[in-house]
């Protein structure tokens, strides 16, 4: 019973894997029955609680989804204890600043713009999930996890205004989850606590925190794994088995670059392989429903639509590599250059150029092998290309170094000899046998941000030696420890996704005031154009009439395409060919988008005569921007005469 002036304890982090497990699950089971509608959902959601149910009843008295009441006094004076020291107060600052940040800015993350989001709005519009005709292949064959996840509160709310919460959730997660496990391997106490809050301040988990990117929202599913897989060898129960295998299989559903991270889930699991033979029914429910909720779905269909189990069988995006050396030269390359950059490069642009002019043999010979290869910098951190940013990547080398050194002595040696046989030199170790495959077999130009989940088992191994504790005392590394946390905080408030400042008026003034500034001049046109980026196409959407439910749409790949279908519900795009739209073969459309670039020829004479002879005329015209580096470009609204 629960008494006055108590609050009841929950496990945060068991409720999220729960939910997560139901969301994915339901997703595919209600795809096939065609039934990925508001009724859908409301028997699914009782299934769950009714399943929820069982669950609690199965594993009886050992189930901790809800724990012993603490006083709420009691809870608020560890909570003041908690939060007036340093590191945590800056983490929650962090939090509050996403809180913020995600309440006033609608979401600008311009892959969900481009393909997730509109995904979900297709699988919604038909009712399942399908094989979409469209220009973008991620809206196919990229990882669906997240998507998942959010959708039952897409089809509620009919905004994805509100969707930022589940990485604010996962952020809020990554502190306790990353102390456990930390604790559980052995770390001393004051390592833990120093890396709990000190990593959530790297860019790639600050800035995200209130984004709609998928990486470190993957990264509590990868801690998940190891903490339940450690908490099985000192429990021995079978719940703690399942829940890391849940959470292990949900952090491949999310991004297929995540699957070599199956490696230290699998040996943080291998000790208690033994408790999946105790109960042999629950362990094949529990394995079928892992398998449900982990990347084979997706991968089963690719393989079915392109005979590829990635669906780009003819490397289109040119992401596989053939070099697995260039492979590791190219992403060492973009981690150096994405995961150290500084919360301001105000000559970053300079960088790739004067790169190229210096080694022009060197990089032209890599990027034969490794056509992704980018030494593009931004002025300010982004949540498309940051990393842990460079502050944080300092004091990862620091404990790096403090482990060479326990290495370089006799006594360090001897004191190091029984932690490097600990299971966290195992796992560490395991991650780290991942981050290779990695990067031999990916050649992406946002290394630095896809690593988000990797990197919090990948500082494993560098956290043992004893002299980190006496490190973690000197004042030097108090000073990177607040440099870390304020360049993360001086990222969060300026990241033009979403400006704690008033940005547009403040440059506005700057450019009339120094109007010969290039530097100034870019600053605003890039502000301005993530402030409009949320509803992109809104300059065409307002020329389509209410009663045009249907819109084709023929762009390029990666069009922030979103805003055309609002309101959600109430309108669908339909991807077509510009030979389609002139052929006839699409009698039943009455208005179309058109992308001027996505054409074989894009002279005004030519377009003309193509569209008077196909019977479409030109509703309206604009000039859009995208992104800053692709300019103004092109596009119209087509009525059928």
């Amino acid at each position: 019973m629960k008494l006055p002036g108590h609050r009841l304890q929950v496990d945060w982090v068991e409720l999220w894997v729960l939910y997560s497990v139901w969301a994915v699950a339901s997703g595919w089971v209600l795809s096939l029955f065609h039934a990925l509608t508001g009724p859908g959902y409301l028997v699914a959601g009782g299934a769950g609680l009714f399943i929820g149910r069982a669950y609690v009843l199965y594993f009886g008295q050992h189930s901790e989804l809800h724990r012993p009441a603490v006083p709420w006094n009691s809870l608020w004076r560890r909570w003041h204890r908690r939060f007036r020291r340093g590191l945590p107060l800056g983490y929650l600052t962090l939090v509050v600043l996403a809180v913020v940040g995600g309440l006033l800015h609608p979401p600008s993350t311009y892959d969900a713009l481009a393909y997730r989001i509109p995904r979900m709005l297709h699988w919604l519009a038909e009712g399942r999930w399908h094989w979409i005709q469209t220009v973008d292949a991620r809206q196919n064959y990229s990882g669906t996890g997240a998507e998942w996840v959010q959708l039952p509160w897409l089809l509620l709310c009919r905004t994805e205004r509100w969707l930022f919460l589940f990485n604010l959730l996962s952020y809020g997660l990554l502190p306790g989850l990353l102390f456990s496990v930390l604790r559980r391997l052995r770390v001393s106490p004051r390592v833990a606590w120093f890396w709990m809050w000190g990593l959530p301040a790297g860019y790639c988990f600050a800035l995200q925190a209130a984004s709609l990117c998928n990486d470190a929202f993957a990264a509590p599913y990868a801690l998940a794994a190891v903490h339940y897989a450690l908490r099985a060898r000192e429990t021995r129960r079978l719940r703690d088995f399942f829940l890391s295998l849940a959470s292990a299989a949900l952090l491949t559903g999310v991004k297929m670059s995540n699957l070599p991270l199956l490696l230290p889930g699998v040996v943080a699991l291998w000790p208690v392989r033994g408790l999946a033979g105790r109960r042999a029914a629950a362990t094949c429910a529990a394995g079928a429903v892992a398998l449900l909720v982990s990347a084979a779905p997706l991968a089963l269909l690719n393989h079915r639509y392109t005979g590829h189990w990635t669906g780009d069988p003819d490397n289109t995006s040119q992401m596989r590599l053939g070099n697995p050396l260039a492979g590791l030269a190219g992403n060492m390359i973009h981690l150096a250059v994405q995961g150290t950059s500084p919360p301001i490069l105000p000559l970053a642009r300079r960088f790739e150029g004067w790169a190229w002019r210096r080694f022009p043999r060197l990089l032209g010979t890599l990027q034969r092998e490794f056509p992704r290869l980018t030494l593009r910098l931004g002025e300010l951190p982004q949540e498309e290309t940051s990393g842990p940013g460079l502050c944080l990547a300092m004091l990862m080398l620091a404990s790096a170094a403090a482990l060479l050194a326990a290495l370089c002595t006799k006594a360090g040696r001897q004191e190091l000899r029984p932690r490097l046989r600990l299971p966290a030199m195992r796992i560490g170790v395991a991650a780290w046998v991942a981050l290779l495959v990695f990067m031999a077999r990916l050649g992406s130009d946002a290394t630095g941000r896809l690593l988000t989940p990797y990197y919090p088992l990948l500082v494993l191994p560098v956290l043992l030696p004893a002299t980190l504790q006496r490190w973690l005392r000197l004042k030097i590394w108090h000073g990177c420890a607040a440099l870390t946390m304020g360049s993360a905080l001086v990222a969060a408030v300026l990241t033009p996704a979403r400006p704690l400042w008033p940005a547009q008026a403040v440059l506005a003034r700057a450019t009339a005031r120094w109007p010969g500034n290039a530097q100034l001049a870019r600053a605003k046109l890039v502000y301005a154009v993530y402030a409009t980026r949320h509803d992109l196409l809104a300059p065409l959407r307002k020329h389509l009439p209410p009663e045009a439910t249907v819109i084709g749409l023929c762009c390029t790949a990666n069009d922030a395409v979103t805003s055309l279908w609002r309101p959600y519900g109430r309108r669908r795009i339909r991807t077509v060919a510009w030979s389609e739209l002139t052929s006839h073969a699409v009698p039943d459309l009455r208005w179309a988008v058109l992308k001027v670039s996505a054409l074989a020829s894009t002279e005004q004479a030519v377009l003309d005569r193509q569209l008077a002879a196909s019977g479409w005329t030109v509703a309206a015209a604009t000039d859009i921007i995208s992104t800053v580096s692709a300019g103004p470009e092109r596009w119209l609204v087509l009525q059928r005469r």
